[in-house]
């Protein structure tokens, strides 16, 4: 008995070991109001190096905030590409003026999504325009540190953008 309490606790030890050696370089966020949105995606975007690709509505809400701004101020200032695909016919002012931000219209958006620097991205479940966060069942999730994923959608918005 003595014995098999030791081995379970050892076994604890070690799969909590591997699971924090794992979980430190991976993170899944839930994603399911506006204010987890603003909490977890300025930081984000302020860390690009390389790549923001984003297919959205232009959500008032998220993009008319300060932090957003700010933080994609932020990328573009650092040489970071930022570019939009939207349906939406009258994108707000202050993407429109701004030189490093490129903006594709698309007649319709097959999916709202933001990709990373090919290493995170924000996958939302379907919902009508803007209205993402009023539906007790409307959820999206932050993939941190996962490239294969970022990658595949990567490449879905470059040939969204290549066909429009």
């Amino acid at each position: 008995m003595v014995i098999a309490v030791g081995v379970l606790a050892f076994m604890g030890v070690v799969g909590g070991i591997i699971l924090v050696k794992y979980s430190c370089k991976r993170d899944v966020v839930l994603d399911h109001n506006i204010c987890d949105k603003l909490d977890e995606l300025p930081p984000i975007f302020e860390q690009a190096k390389d790549a923001i690709k984003i297919s959205t509505d232009f959500d008032p809400g998220f993009f008319d905030d300060t932090r957003v701004m700010n933080a994609l101020g932020t990328a573009i200032a650092k040489g970071t590409r930022v570019a939009f695909l939207t349906d939406e016919e009258n994108p707000p002012q202050w993407y429109r003026d701004r030189s490093g931000i490129e903006i594709k219209q698309v007649k319709e958006l097959k999916n709202h999504r933001m990709i990373i620097d090919d290493q995170h991205i924000r996958l939302e479940k379907p919902h009508a325009p803007n209205t993402f966060g009023e539906n007790k069942d409307d959820i999206a999730l932050i993939f941190k540190n996962f490239p294969q994923l970022a990658r595949r959608y990567s490449q879905e918005f470059d040939e969204s953008w290549e066909k429009s």
